[in-house]
């Protein structure tokens, strides 16, 4: 049975599994916590993670992967969070671009995945997958600065489902999903991502360093990148930034592209080549638990 680490509190889990992690932790080993006191997101950001409120989980792991399909295991994160969720009968959520969780419009949770070294002499990869999950915050319980952007499924649901149960279906969901993209490659990962997208076929604007970009979301690129087609039918290849969506436009069923190709549509533009990864930080292109404030 792959171990489990089960803590009180904790600054932040993430931190608690890296540690465990450069002591030579098995490939799956967890560290759930009750309550994280800097509980931190992408771009530095805090995550609000009361006691007893929330899944607070990070996972070791070990997948044999390239580094350049890093970032897909946010991806799958995100995806095995829904998938759980589901099983233990929260049904409807969707997922925001790159990173976030979404019941209605709020955000419900959110992945942060961190990069540790290089490939050891195996091909394996050392990650830290963290996933943070608004279970049982009450209406009303959140700070001032995410009340009106955060939910939880206690809010939505009227009755917060069992940590434990979620915990359980989400490990057996992370394992699968890396066993998938090291068999089968990123293709059914991303097939899986672009079906749960939120704002598939609608216009989006993504904030950037240089800018924001807008255009429709028209699909999941082969690398997790976000594809957004502009009004002259180019295809940009988005792999970092915030995403909204923007109020009243919705384009046709016919709008989006095949999930997983970047080669329809046009020319194809990358955008922020610069994004926000890092080696011994945030994979790829700027995942962060996000329920609210973002998260672990």
């Amino acid at each position: 049975m792959t171990a489990r680490r089960r803590l009180v509190s904790c600054a932040s889990t993430n931190a608690e599994a890296a540690r465990w992690l450069a002591e030579g932790a098995a490939a799956f080993s967890t560290v759930v916590a009750d309550a994280q006191t800097g509980g931190r997101g992408r771009r530095g950001r805090n995550w609000f993670s009361p006691a007893g409120q929330g899944l607070w989980v990070s996972f070791v792991l070990r997948p044999r992967l390239a580094p350049e399909r890093a970032p897909l295991i946010a991806l799958a994160g995100a995806v095995a969070a829904a998938s759980a969720l589901a099983e233990v009968g929260v049904s409807g959520v969707r997922l925001k671009w790159p990173n976030d969780l979404l019941l209605g419009s709020r955000k419900l949770g959110g992945v942060l995945a961190e990069l540790h070294g290089t490939p050891d002499a195996s091909g394996r990869l050392g990650v830290v997958l963290g996933v943070g999950v608004n279970l049982a915050v009450p209406a009303g319980g959140f700070p001032a600065e995410i009340a009106a952007t955060a939910t939880s499924v206690l809010a939505e649901r009227g009755v917060a489902p069992d940590r434990d149960a979620v915990l359980d279906a989400l490990a057996r969901g992370i394992r699968r999903w890396v066993g998938v993209m090291e068999q089968r490659g990123p293709g059914p990962l991303i097939e899986a991502f672009g079906a749960a997208l939120a704002g598939m076929g609608e216009e989006v604007e993504v904030a950037l360093p240089a800018g924001p970009v807008r255009g429709v979301a028209a699909g999941i690129g082969p690398g997790g990148e976000l594809l957004l087609r502009g009004r002259d039918g180019s295809v940009t290849r988005v792999l970092a930034g915030d995403v909204r969506l923007v109020e009243g436009h919705r384009q046709g069923a016919e709008d989006p592209l095949p999930i997983g190709r970047g080669e329809a549509g046009g020319r194809i533009t990358p955008v922020a080549e610069t994004g926000e990864g890092a080696v011994e930080d945030e994979i790829g292109h700027g995942h962060g638990k996000s329920a609210g404030s973002d998260r672990n």
